[in-house]
């Protein structure tokens, strides 16, 4: 089973993530391994209801974060933690301002990560999916982030607009039964 990794608000717009957890693994056990694999991201905000915290995924053992790009990375410094509770200066690495996505570079070695697979297969309407998120900012230190089950509802092309501009991506995003733009979701995995 692949795991889809969703950054941004509510639509999927970077990678597939293969956690294929094999047929004898628990849910719990595949939320705790992912977990592992998300961090949490402070930096600019507090400025008219702008949250100063977000979500980022391991893309690579050497400290390499995805996450989404957004006010919160506009800090002279961006601190990281992760799910143990190590604490990281984060520093930008590069923006994808199509797909409003950034990369991230810690100074840390050994780290879990999520294998991106640069040609995901969509999953099917149905597909169960767990959400893993730094949400609301409730998860600090050490807490594990949080994780929000739930359905791929649907699978569709978006066509979206920001005021009078279309939207940047152009593409499929996965339409699902529960909410994953709450404060500190952008740059979760799903």
């Amino acid at each position: 089973m692949n795991w889809p990794v969703r950054v941004g608000l509510v639509v999927c717009l970077a990678a597939t993530a293969s956690a294929a957890p094999r047929d004898d693994t628990s849910p719990q056990q595949v939320i705790a391994d992912a977990a592992r694999k998300v961090v949490k991201l402070y930096g600019a905000g507090g400025l008219r209801g702008l949250e100063g915290y977000q979500s980022g995924i391991l893309i690579s053992s050497d400290g390499r974060i995805l996450t989404a790009a957004s006010t919160v990375l506009d800090a002279d410094e961006v601190d990281c933690v992760l799910d143990d509770g190590r604490r990281y200066v984060a520093r930008l690495v590069g923006i994808d301002p199509r797909r409003e996505l950034a990369v991230l570079q810690i100074d840390a070695a050994d780290l879990p990560a999520f294998t991106l697979d640069p040609d995901p297969a969509l999953s099917l309407p149905g597909t169960r999916v767990i959400a893993l998120s730094n949400m609301f900012g409730v998860a600090v230190g050490d807490e594990r982030v949080t994780a929000q089950r739930g359905v791929v509802a649907a699978v569709v092309p978006l066509e979206a607009r920001r005021g009078a501009a279309e939207a940047p991506f152009q593409g499929d995003v996965y339409v699902l039964d529960c909410t994953t733009n709450n404060p500190g979701s952008p740059g979760g995995g799903l």
